[in-house]
């Protein structure tokens, strides 16, 4: 038994037709490493000031994110994308902790005293807009749901059986890919506006990033409105 059969297609694809994708995905985690090692500095430096406490729980909160951002991947490669939405959630979750922060750093006190409010009153206080897709991922991914959404994977349609194992399509990992991207994107741009609040002023690493931005626009297969 090969219990790495859609892993082994999804490498192959991801060194041919798959191999922009995988660039960009690669330097998704390139850029959150990166930002994370300078925080790492910019904590070390303030010590126990605002800027020192808002680098490091931030910090904690990015590689948090890189975590989950790689579980996701790793799960994609093995063709398992529905189960995967269960690391969606706590996704969303980070992300909107990012920007929770961004908008008043001495919240990062809240974390330091154990008093942070819920991931829904965050969300609430942001703004957020993935209200939606929350209440989606807690309906049919972040909890075992016998619904459609959440089985239909599961099931083949020729033989009326249950499948041990899924079937991976390069077009399917593709779309998976982008939407991977697009978090990772998201995520770097709050940790660069992070680096800037902490006093970061290089201009090269934020040109890096709006070039790996531009470029996982143009390759992603879905529309995208620029604001």
């Amino acid at each position: 038994m090969n219990l790495w059969h859609a892993r082994q297609k999804s490498l192959e694809w991801l060194a041919t037709e798959l191999v922009e994708q995988n660039a960009l995905v690669d330097k998704g985690f390139e850029m959150l490493d990166k930002c994370i090692a300078l925080l790492n500095q910019q904590s070390k430096t303030s010590n126990d000031e605002l800027n020192g406490r808002f680098a490091r729980v931030v910090n904690l909160n990015l590689a948090k994110a890189r975590n989950l951002l790689l579980g996701s991947y790793s799960m994609l490669l093995d063709a398992l994308a529905q189960e995967a939405g269960a690391l969606l959630r706590p996704i969303l979750e980070v992300y909107e902790l990012l920007i929770y922060f961004r908008l008043e750093p001495s919240r990062v006190d809240q974390v330091i005293d154990g008093k942070l409010p819920s991931s829904g009153k965050i969300a609430k206080t942001i703004e957020g807009g993935f209200r939606g897709l929350r209440n989606y991922l807690s309906t049919n991914a972040s909890h075992v749901s016998f619904s459609y959404e959440s089985s239909k994977h599961l099931f083949d349609h020729q033989t009326s059986e249950i499948k041990a194992n899924q079937q991976q399509s390069v077009g399917v990992l593709k779309n998976h890919l982008s939407s991977l991207n697009a978090f990772q994107v998201l995520i770097v741009a709050e940790a660069l506006r992070y680096l800037e609040i902490t006093g970061y002023s290089k201009e090269s690493l934020f040109e890096e990033y709006e070039d790996w931005r531009l470029k996982s626009i143009k390759a992603s297969p879905f529309p995208v409105h620029e604001s």
